[in-house]
């Protein structure tokens, strides 16, 4: 059969291959039953994914398949009856949960052939990161390990290419944001403290006993830790950041962050507000969301950083071991709040969304050496989503869905797509259709999309470098 055209139940044109017409759905936004790899070395993305019959979710007739994107053809087939929901690739290694996912079986991605099996202590969760969706069950962390998370609340490290459990203890993964490989937050069972691990070294870098909210931000050879609780062992609380050689992880000074008032930038009201405090400016940390970028350190030691959540982003100068003043960056709009931010050369791009009345995106372009908006993009859609930006790193892709309220591709109603932004010009210079805007993620210029829960559709893939349609 190799490559034939069809088309879901919402008129979206897929690819039907020799791999069949029913794949497990990716989770959310995270294709965790779906791997990604060059198989051949052709430059072209390849497939691994999860194929059922009978569509159903529970271990009954699944199967790995791996499948050439150019060609359409199966080039191997893997642990039939075996293979549970959840499929990574891990420093060349294809790693799959089996056995109701009481295992881990590590594939040679070339030929699909077993090159270890490990058992785990109890069944492996669906949903690990301490719940984050965007997470996936089986995650590459760098310094070539694999987290997984276990329901009897247990964390363990495998090493990729042997399937040695390294690491294992009490407690679960924290997201702490993109951005820096090698770097992995723990907590405990009451999520009490956090202890934040250089995985390359196997060593603690930092251990936060008292704190609500932790994220990480890279920087030109340099990270910071953000975090809000006590400053000192039962002391007052407050928001630090901690920055760190990106090389050596070693630490190299502290700035503690105060809030100052904006002139026209009015607090922004939220649900763990204390009335009394309502008009004191406060500064918003957020916590790390899985593969979301959510602030960076530029040239010259500036602090730019902001929470989908709380809406508002900031400005601050830090200078090691001193207070430093951190100011609310107004909206480039009046009526907008912040959403995301992602660097993508020549500029930062931040996502904006309109607060009342008909929702909207905006997606603004800003000279790193000023923070200016260079260019801006509007009337986006974006509802609801949790990651509004994404980037090839020469190219922005945000969502388009016109549809009220609406993230699903309909063919007479809501012709949804990812619009390809030019980062040096804001100009759209194509789109790519998915079927749903949430369920999408790059993978070095590939745009991938999975297709929904239950939609009986197969998955979609662009080359956003030649702007064309490969699966």
């Amino acid at each position: 059969m190799a490559r034939q055209m069809t088309a879901t139940h919402t008129g979206l044109p897929f690819t039907l291959t020799d791999g069949g017409p029913r794949f497990m759905p990716g989770k959310d936004a995270v294709h965790d039953s779906m791997a990604w790899h060059d198989l051949d070395g052709d430059g072209v993305l390849d497939l691994i994914a999860i194929a059922t019959q009978s569509g159903n979710y529970e271990d009954t007739d699944h199967e790995l398949v791996a499948i050439h994107l150019p060609s359409g053809n199966v080039g191997w087939r893997a642990l039939p009856g075996e293979v549970s929901k959840k499929v990574s690739i891990v420093e060349g290694v294809v790693i799959a949960s089996a056995n109701s996912a009481t295992t881990l079986r590590g594939l040679d991605p070339r030929t699909g052939q077993q090159v270890w099996s490990t058992s785990l202590p109890d069944v492996m969760k669906e949903d690990p990161f301490d719940g984050d969706d965007r997470a996936p069950a089986i995650a590459a962390v760098g310094a070539g390990l694999a987290a997984v998370e276990c329901k009897d609340d247990t964390y363990h490290l495998i090493e990729a290419r042997s399937g040695r459990i390294m690491k294992s203890g009490s407690g679960q993964f924290k997201a702490l944001g993109a951005g820096v490989p090698a770097l992995l937050a723990i907590t405990d069972e009451d999520g009490e403290k956090v202890e934040i691990w250089d995985l390359a070294r196997a060593r603690c870098i930092v251990a936060l006993k008292d704190i609500s909210q932790v994220r990480v931000v890279p920087g030109p050879g340099m990270f910071g830790v953000i975090y809000h609780g006590a400053l000192v062992p039962e002391g007052a609380w407050g928001v630090q950041v901690r920055i760190f050689d990106q090389a050596s992880m070693n630490e190299l000074g502290k700035c503690t962050l105060q809030a100052q008032a904006t002139p026209g930038a009015a607090k922004r009201k939220s649900d763990d507000d204390d009335d009394d405090d309502n008009d004191k400016p406060e500064i918003r940390v957020g916590d790390g969301e899985y593969d979301i970028v959510g602030g960076c350190i530029l040239a010259g030691n500036r602090l730019f950083f902001g929470s989908r959540w709380h809406g508002d982003c900031y400005m601050a100068q830090l200078v090691a071991n001193q207070t430093c003043a951190t100011r609310v960056m107004p909206a480039v709009k009046p009526g907008f709040k912040f959403r995301s931010m992602v660097w993508c050369s020549p500029v930062i791009a931040t996502a904006w969304q309109k607060e009342k009345g008909t929702e909207k995106v905006m997606v603004v372009g800003h000279d790193p050496n000023t923070l200016t908006p260079v260019w801006q993009v509007e009337d986006l859609g974006g509802r609801h989503l949790d990651r509004v930006l994404h980037t090839s790193g020469t190219a922005i892709l945000v969502p388009y869905n016109p549809g009220a309220n609406q993230n699903e591709y309909n063919q007479t109603t809501n012709k949804c797509s990812m619009r390809h932004i030019d980062p040096a010009s804001g100009a759209v210079v194509t789109e790519y259709p998915v079927e749903d805007v949430e369920c999408v993620e790059m993978h070095g210029p590939f745009l991938c999309g999975a297709p929904t829960y239950f939609s009986g559709g197969v998955p979609i893939v662009y080359d956003t470098n030649r702007r064309e349609r490969v699966l």
